[in-house]
C-alpha cells in the first residue's frame, strides 16, 4: 500500500517563502542536459526544479536534497500534523464539493437524518428490537427453527459470530463463512449469553490470542443455521473459516435453548440498529478498550459525525466512487492509465524472465501470478449490478438506509456466484473493506491478486498537466510499479496466483530472498532520518522491508519502461535520461514534516520517510550511480551490497 502517497509532491504549488534558501546555479553538476526536443511548458515545468538545486550537499550524501532543495522544518507549525499535505487536503476539498451535483444516491447518503431528533425513549428503542426481532423470528418454537432464525439475522448482518462472504477459492468465486472484523462489538452482544469469563475469553481472543476451543458438537444445527442463511449452493459448497468454527463451537455452549437464540438475536438487533438511533447506545457499544497483539490498551472511540462518514465511504463506497469518477476522472486519462498499467506489467515480466537467481520452477509461478493481477483503474468494476445500487431516498432515516444497504450487499453476492473472478474482485473488495477508495492511495491487495489504483491518483498532482514524461514515469513507479512488485515483497510472495496463502517458492530461492532482504534492511536501518537534529534517529528497516522493496521494484520498472521509449538514444542520451528520471523520482517524494512528526512514525508506520523513500531507493540501484558518476558519499554502496530484488 502506498499509504504516504497523499502526501506526495506536496511541495510542488507551495508558497516560494516556505522554501530554504538555494541557489539559481542551473548549471550545478547535478542538473542534467536538457532533453532534445522539449515543449514550452516542459521547459518552464523543469525551469522550476533545476533553479531549487542547492550546493549545501553533494550527490553521494543526500540526493533528495541535493535534488530539491527545499526539505524543510516546519518552524511556524501551521501543519498541525507535522506534514504538508497538500495533496491529501486538496483531494478532501473535492470529496466536499460532491454534494449537489446531480447524483441524487450520493446526495441521499450526505443528507442522511437521525431517526429522531433527540435521543430515543427506552420505549422506542425497545420497539424497534422487538418489530425486527419478530421479523426475523416467525415464530420459531424448536431449536432448528431458532438456528434458522440466527441464520436469517446472519444474512441481515445482525449476527455477530458468523459473516458470510464471497472470497476466490480455486480461481472461482465461493461462499466462505468468515468472522467479521470488529470481534469487540460481538462480545457486548453476547453478554446476555456468555457468562464473565467466556466473555473475558472473548475479549481475549480479540487481543490476537487464541481462544479456548469449546467442547461438544460443532455441527448439532448447522444445517438448520445455513438454511435460514439462504445462501444458494448446498452445504459442502461453503468453506468454514477456522475462526467460525470456533464461533460456533463456542456458542453452541450458550444457546441451550430457543429463547436464549432469541436474546441474542435481539441483543445484536440493539447494537447494530440501536447505535444508528442513539448517541447513548453508540457510546456503551463503540467505545471499548481492547488489547491489541502488542499488549497494548486501545481505546476505539467512535462519534456520531465519525459514524455518518462512514455511512459515506463505506457502506456508500460504490456511490460515492460514482460520483467521484463522473465528476472529476477524465475518460482519456483513464485509458491512458490502463496502458501504462500493462506497459509495467510488460515490464515486469522481462525482470522476471532476466532474473539470474530464481530457479526455473519459482520463475514461473511469478510469471503465472504476474499473468493474473489484475488492475482496476478508478476503483470502480467492471460490471456493477443494479441490485448492488438501489436508489436511494433521502427521506429515509438511517435505520432504514442501513437496511436497504445491508440487503443490497446480500443480493450482490448472490449475484458474484458463477461470475467471473475479475467481475467479482473489485465488487467484493468494496463491500468486505473498511475503507474508503476516494482518498488518497493506491494499493495492492496480496488475497486477490489485484491493483487498485484510486481516482484521485488519475488527477493533478499525480498526472501533470505539462504531461513531462520523465516525472510522469515516476509517479507512476510510485503507484503502479510499486503497488505491482507488492506481489513479489516480503509479504506479497506467500501468496499464489488466486490469492490463497500457499508457498510456491523453492527452499534455495527463498533462502536466497531472504538473504537481499536482510541486506536491504541493513542498508535502510543505516540512514539517519534527520542528521542536522537527531543523530540517533535511524530508519526503521526492518518495519518498512516491503514497502522499501516496492518502492525499488517500482523505480526500476518505471526507469525500464522510460529507456525502452527511447532505443535510438546514444549511451550519453541514455544518461542524461537517466538523470532526469531520477530527478523526477526525487521530485515525486517532495513534502515537508519535522522531527517530532518523523519520530511518532517510527515503530507504526511501514513506510520510511519521504526523504529516505528516496535516497534509499537510489542508493540500491546501479544505474543512478551510473549516471552520476557516484563514487563515494554517505548514500554509497559496494555493488555488492546493493539489493534490488526485482
Amino acid at each position: 500500500m502506498r499509504k504516504m502517497k497523499q502526501w506526495m509532491m506536496a511541495a510542488i504549488l507551495t508558497p516560494a517563502a516556505l522554501l530554504t534558501s538555494c541557489t539559481d546555479n542551473i548549471d550545478n553538476p547535478g542538473s542534467p542536459t536538457r532533453p532534445a526536443g522539449e515543449t514550452a511548458a516542459q521547459t518552464a515545468f523543469w525551469d522550476k526544479f533545476d533553479k531549487w538545486q542547492t550546493d549545501s550537499c553533494t550527490l553521494g550524501d543526500d540526493f533528495y536534497m541535493h535534488m530539491e532543495g527545499k526539505f524543510w522544518w516546519n518552524p511556524e507549525d501551521i501543519y498541525p500534523d507535522g506534514m504538508i499535505s497538500y495533496a491529501g487536503e486538496l483531494n478532501a476539498e473535492r470529496f466536499d464539493q460532491m454534494h449537489g451535483k446531480g447524483d441524487a444516491d450520493f446526495d441521499a447518503l450526505w443528507e442522511i437524518t437521525d431517526v429522531y431528533p433527540q435521543e430515543p425513549t427506552a420505549a422506542e428503542l425497545d420497539k424497534m428490537v422487538s418489530d425486527r426481532t419478530a421479523e426475523l423470528w416467525q415464530d420459531a418454537t424448536t431449536m432448528e427453527q431458532a438456528m434458522e432464525a440466527l441464520g436469517r439475522a446472519t444474512a441481515a448482518g445482525y449476527n455477530g459470530l458468523f459473516e458470510p462472504v464471497i472470497e476466490i477459492v480455486s480461481g472461482k468465486p465461493a461462499w466462505v463463512i468468515s468472522v467479521p472484523l470488529p470481534f469487540y462489538y460481538d462480545a457486548r452482544a453476547l453478554s446476555p449469553l456468555y457468562g464473565k469469563h467466556e466473555l473475558s475469553e472473548r475479549l481475549a481472543y480479540h487481543g490476537g490470542q487464541p481462544m479456548r476451543r469449546a467442547a461438544g458438537t460443532a455441527n448439532a444445527y448447522q444445517a438448520a443455521l445455513m438454511k435460514g442463511m439462504d445462501l444458494g449452493v448446498s452445504p459442502e459448497q461453503v468453506v468454514w473459516s477456522d475462526e467460525a468454527t470456533k464461533n460456533y463451537q463456542a456458542v453452541m455452549q450458550m444457546m441451550l435453548n430457543p429463547d436464549s437464540v432469541k436474546k441474542f438475536i435481539a441483543a445484536n438487533i440493539r447494537m447494530y440498529d440501536g447505535l444508528l438511533m442513539s448517541n447513548k447506545i453508540l457510546k456503551e457499544y463503540a467505545d471499548i478498550e481492547r488489547t491489541t497483539p502488542k499488549g497494548e490498551k486501545v481505546k476505539l472511540p467512535l462519534g456520531r459525525m465519525k459514524l455518518h462518514s462512514n455511512i459515506r465511504t463505506i457502506w456508500g463506497n460504490l456511490y460515492c466512487l460514482r460520483a467521484y469518477n463522473k465528476l472529476y476522472v477524465s475518460a482519456d486519462v483513464k485509458k491512458k492509465y490502463v496502458v501504462w498499467c500493462e506497459e509495467f506489467r510488460q515490464a515486469m515480466q522481462k525482470r522476471l524472465e532476466n532474473n539470474r537467481w530464481l530457479s526455473g520452477e519459482t520463475r514461473a509461478n511469478a510469471l503465472e501470478k504476474l499473468k493474473l493481477v489484475e488492475f482496476y483503474v478508478g476503483a470502480e468494476p467492471d460490471v456493477t449490478p443494479d441490485v448492488a445500487m438501489p436508489k436511494l431516498n433521502k427521506k429515509d432515516n438511517m435505520v432504514s438506509l442501513i437496511r436497504q444497504l445491508r440487503k443490497a450487499r446480500r443480493d450482490t453476492q448472490h449475484w458474484m456466484i458463477g461470475r467471473t473472478r475479475r467481475e467479482v474482485l473489485m465488487l467484493n473488495d468494496i463491500f468486505e473493506n473498511v475503507y474508503n477508495y476516494t482518498e488518497d492511495n493506491a494499493t495492492y491487495g496480496p488475497q486477490t491478486n489485484s491493483v487498485t489504483i484510486n481516482p484521485s491518483n488519475l488527477l493533478p498532482p499525480y498526472v501533470n498537466a505539462a504531461d513531462e514524461e520523465t516525472l510522469t514515469l515516476a509517479v507512476l513507479g510510485s503507484t503502479i510499479g510499486h503497488e505491482l512488485t507488492h506481489g513479489f515483497d516480503n509479504n506479497g510472495r506467500k501468496y499464489d496466483k488466486f490469492g490463497a496463502f500457499k508457498n510456491w517458492w523453492t527452499a534455495a530461492d527463498e533462502a536466497q530472498f531472504t538473504t537481499y532482504t536482510d541486506q536491504l534492511v541493513a542498508n535502510y536501518s543505516a540512514l539517519l532520518m534527520m542528521p542536522w537534529a537527531d543523530k540517533t534517529l535511524y530508519d526503521n528497516g526492518k518495519n518498512t522491508l516491503g514497502e522499501n522493496i516496492a518502492d525499488i521494484g517500482g523505480c526500476c520498472l518505471s526507469l525500464d519502461i522510460l529507456l525502452s521509449k527511447h532505443p535510438e538514444a546514444t549511451p550519453e542520451q541514455q544518461k542524461q535520461l537517466t538523470k532526469r528520471y531520477f530527478q523526477g523520482w526525487a521530485i515525486a517524494w517532495s513534502g515537508s514534516y519535522d522531527l517530532e512528526f518523523a519520530k511518532s512514525r517510527y515503530y507504526d508506520d511501514e513506510h520510511s520517510q519521504l526523504r529516505e523513500r528516496c535516497n534509499g531507493v537510489v542508493r540500491n540501484i546501479n544505474a543512478w550511480y551510473d549516471a552520476y558518476d557516484i563514487e563515494s558519499g554517505t548514500l554509497y554502496l559496494e555493488p555488492a551490497k546493493r539489493v534490488a530484488i526485482w
